[in-house]
């Protein structure tokens, strides 16, 4: 996983009818782009230009893009029995403007597996927070400060006084 772009679209996306029955167009106006010679940087297109966001309070330039351009998203969907979505976008920039963007990949998975995980790991949680243990001895106060001003001070000690003990020889 390395750096990405952020790319928010102001322009009119090519939505297919598919993506229309999934919800999309109502949710989807920022994408990522691994693309862009920036790293972290925000970016907008806007008026069939791409722009670069100077500083978090500077305004926006004009990049004077060409080439092709790949942006994308993932959409998860929290409601049982419906679909999680990818898609990916293509524009085509001609001496900064835009030519035209197309879709280039759109995928539907079953959201069913990935809530059900999801469930499972969150009953987990609940079911190690309500030991006897967790609840009524490990996250004590007395004993938190145990840990911390005895047990880790001990060691931390410990550790330094070998430090020193290792120059001596």
């Amino acid at each position: 996983m390395g750096m990405y772009d952020i790319i928010t679209v102001k322009d009119k996306l090519p939505w297919t009818d598919e993506m229309w029955e999934e919800g999309l167009p109502n949710a989807c106006t920022e994408f990522q782009t691994k693309g862009l010679v920036e790293g972290l940087a925000d970016y907008k297109i806007e008026n069939g230009r791409l722009l670069l966001q100077k500083g978090k309070e500077g305004g926006w330039e004009d990049t004077n893009y060409h080439g092709k351009l790949d942006f994308y998203d993932y959409k998860p969907n929290d409601n049982l029995g419906y679909n999680d979505c990818w898609i990916e976008f293509t524009a085509t920039f001609t001496n900064g403007q835009v030519d035209k963007i197309e879709v280039t990949n759109f995928e539907k998975t079953s959201n069913t597996t990935r809530l059900e995980t999801v469930k499972i790991l969150a009953e987990e949680i609940i079911r190690n927070r309500n030991r006897w243990s967790n609840k009524y001895f490990n996250h004590t106060a007395p004993v938190q400060w145990f840990r911390r001003w005895v047990w880790y001070e001990f060691w931390y000690q410990l550790g330094r006084l070998c430090e020193k003990m290792r120059f001596l020889w």
